[in-house]
């Protein structure tokens, strides 16, 4: 079994996590920004770096209209805060899930001597608001997950979220649309691994308290094999994957990590839980 790492081991913005009904409501204005702090916790031998956010922290600024996005266009702080970045593993690109205002996905060139990055295009994600971003172990795929929604509680979203987007990639970098395919409430966090010849993609759903497991079918189509249940108002925040089949969910609102390990088919055992500090957000593991 092979590790790609999640989505967003490399993170450029995070805006605070949705709230369940029954805490707070924070006001967003435009001039507000987020702060964090970083704690770094033992568990079972492997190191987990997560996110502390202390309470002063407030939501992300109101969202404009979308702007329009056509490949090929020049980068532009339009596009709004990269929340997610992923790597293609088998050639030099880097893909960014843009939060908002925007909806887009771009896509970058990575220079193979300088390490600069150069726009290939920025292309509609398909959904509300991108908030993670996954590529494939064959590096043929680029998924992204479409929290739907930015408001600080579970609650009713807007029509075009809930759902994990597909794209091939083409010669140099170019991204083609694949589908649509339905998710869990607010996914968060997006992990792929491969299990013998099957891969297999994993979803932290914030707001429906589940992680959603899909096969990666010959052509990129998502089809869902499972659902794994968390804990009522945990929070399923981030995922992390294993070279040896383990999987890892960091829980923001429960305080803790739950450790599984990877069937064949996909499917999850759970091992065990393990508390954290408050509100962990991210989840990472030592190669």
């Amino acid at each position: 079994m092979r590790q790609v790492h999640s989505s967003h081991s490399t993170a450029l913005l995070l805006p605070p996590p949705l709230d369940y009904p029954s805490q707070p409501v924070l006001t967003m204005t435009p001039a507000q920004t987020c702060c964090s702090s970083r704690i770094i916790r033992q568990i079972r031998s492997l190191r987990f770096s997560s996110i502390r956010r202390p309470p002063s922290c407030l939501q992300c600024p109101d969202r404009p209209s979308p702007r329009a996005s056509t490949p090929g266009q020049s980068p532009s702080s339009a596009n709004g805060p990269a929340f997610a970045l992923a790597s293609d593993p088998g050639a030099p690109y880097l893909f960014a899930a843009n939060y908002t205002p925007t909806d887009t996905i771009s896509a970058y060139a990575i220079s193979g001597t300088t390490g600069a990055l150069s726009l290939i295009g920025d292309y509609p994600a398909g959904g509300a608001y991108p908030r993670s971003v996954a590529v494939d172990p064959s590096g043929a795929y680029v998924y992204v997950a479409n929290t739907d929604r930015i408001g600080d509680q579970c609650g009713p979203g807007t029509p075009s979220g809930n759902t994990i987007t597909g794209f091939s990639i083409g010669v140099g970098g170019v991204l083609s649309p694949m589908g649509t395919f339905a998710s869990g409430l607010a996914p968060q966090s997006l992990a792929i691994t491969s299990v013998g010849n099957t891969e297999f993609l994993y979803s932290a759903n914030y707001c429906s308290n589940d992680i959603g497991i899909y096969r990666i079918n010959t052509g990129g189509a998502l089809s869902l094999v499972g659902t794994t249940q968390e804990p009522a108002n945990s929070g399923p925040h981030d995922l992390a994957v294993t070279p040896d089949g383990f999987l890892y969910v960091v829980n923001y609102m429960a305080d803790t990590v739950d450790a599984y390990q990877i069937g064949t088919n996909g499917l999850l055992t759970a091992l065990g839980t393990y508390p954290t500090s408050d509100n962990p957000a991210a989840v990472v593991v030592t190669p």
